[in-house]
This record gives structure tokens, C-alpha cells and sequence, in this order.
């Protein structure tokens, strides 16, 4: 190979090296902007879930709330149906009375 042929080929060589390197520091700025978009994605998620954990606290409170509410209710419901029951007793029996004398 004569000087000016290794010449030629190191130019080449000089060239691929440059464009490689262009290359590289296009990918590298497409790297950063990457990992700035992930970053940001993360972030983004990570509100989510927190909210998503807050809603999830607040409905189970409302729900042991409902759950207290409804053992209220039943619990007067059934009071309510013993007072009816002994009402209905003592209107039978009241009946019963006047039937008999």
C-alpha cells in the first residue's frame, strides 16, 4: 500500500470516527431526553398511586362508617319490631278480654 492509499484510508478512517462520534452524541442527547421523560412518567405514576392509596384509606373508612350506621339501624329495627311485637300482644290480649266478658 503507498502512503498516499494509507493516507486515504486513515481519512476515511478519521471520517467514520467523526460521523460515529456525531452519531453517539445524538444518541446520548436522545438518551438524556429519555430519561428525562422516564423520570417524569415515574413521577407522574407515583402521584397516582398515592392518590390511588388515599382513596383506597378513604373508602375503607366510609365503609366502616356504612358498617357502624347499618348495626344502628338494625339494632333499632329490632327493638322497634320487639316494642310492635309486645304492642300486638297486648292489643290481642285487650281483644281477648273483651271477648270473654
Amino acid at each position: 500500500m503507498t502512503d498516499e492509499e494509507l493516507r486515504a484510508l486513515v481519512e476515511r478512517n478519521a471520517q467514520a470516527i467523526e460521523n460515529s462520534a456525531r452519531a453517539i452524541s445524538r444518541l446520548e442527547g436522545k438518551t438524556d431526553s429519555l430519561n428525562e421523560q422516564l423520570s417524569l412518567l415515574t413521577r407522574q405514576v407515583q402521584v397516582m398511586v398515592d392518590v390511588q392509596s388515599q382513596n383506597s384509606q378513604t373508602l375503607t373508612a366510609v365503609n366502616r362508617h356504612i358498617q357502624g350506621f347499618y348495626d344502628v339501624l338494625q339494632s333499632i329495627t329490632r327493638e322497634q319490631n320487639e316494642r310492635f311485637e309486645l304492642i300486638g300482644q297486648q292489643i290481642q290480649s285487650l281483644i281477648d278480654e273483651r271477648r270473654n266478658s
